[in-house]
C-alpha cells in the first residue's frame, strides 16, 4: 500500500510538472493547467525548504519512512526530492 501511495504521488507530480512541456507540443493549450502546475511546483519547493542532502540519501530515507509507517514524513521527503530534482 505504501509503495502504491509513493508511486502514485511521484507519478502525479511528474505529470503535473511536465504539463507545460506537453502543452507546447499540442495544438491546444490549457493555460489554467499550466499555471496550476507552476504554482504547485513552487509550493512544493517552498514547503521543502533548503535541501542539503543528496538524492540517494533522500530516497533511502523515504523508503525507511514508509517502511516504519510514517506516511506524512515520507511524503515530505518526496517533496524534498521533487524540489531537488523535479524531472524524473
Amino acid at each position: 500500500m505504501r509503495a502504491f501511495v509513493r508511486a502514485a504521488f511521484a507519478a502525479a507530480l511528474g505529470l503535473l510538472l511536465s504539463i507545460p512541456a506537453i502543452a507546447a507540443d499540442k495544438a491546444f493549450k490549457r493555460a489554467d493547467l499550466a499555471d496550476a502546475a507552476i504554482k504547485l511546483e513552487a509550493q512544493i519547493k517552498a514547503e521543502a525548504g533548503q535541501v542539503t542532502k543528496p538524492i540517494a540519501a533522500l530516497r533511502r530515507e523515504v523508503d525507511a519512512a514508509f517502511q516504519r509507517g510514517d506516511d506524512r514524513g515520507g511524503v515530505q521527503i518526496l517533496g524534498q526530492i521533487v524540489a531537488v530534482a523535479p524531472e524524473p
